[in-house]
């Protein structure tokens, strides 16, 4: 991997006027390494108790969305069983 930072310096400094370079041979394990690296110093830049609360913010809500949902479906359900006399009935 110390090549990479090499390579990528000579690229710009020749501004594609220079010889033909080559990419180092392991172009895959360095890419895969290189977004594990981005992907852990993302998590880290993190506080791990502002996700904490966030994390708990989020299933509190879900949990209220849940229930919202029972609640309508439950009263969808319940209109469809409506009988046309019924429904005469309850508007008066």
């Amino acid at each position: 991997m110390p090549q990479w930072p090499k390579w990528a310096e000579t690229v710009v400094l020749q501004g594609g006027k220079g010889s033909s370079l080559k990419p180092p041979e392991n172009v895959t394990e360095v890419w895969e390494w290189r977004k594990a690296e981005t992907y852990l110093k993302k998590m880290h830049a993190e506080d791990p108790q502002v996700l904490s609360r966030r994390l708990d913010e989020l299933l509190q809500r879900k949990g209220r969305l849940v229930a919202e949902l029972v609640a309508l479906s439950t009263w969808l359900t319940l209109a469809g069983r409506v009988t046309e006399e019924q429904r005469k009935s309850l508007r008066g």
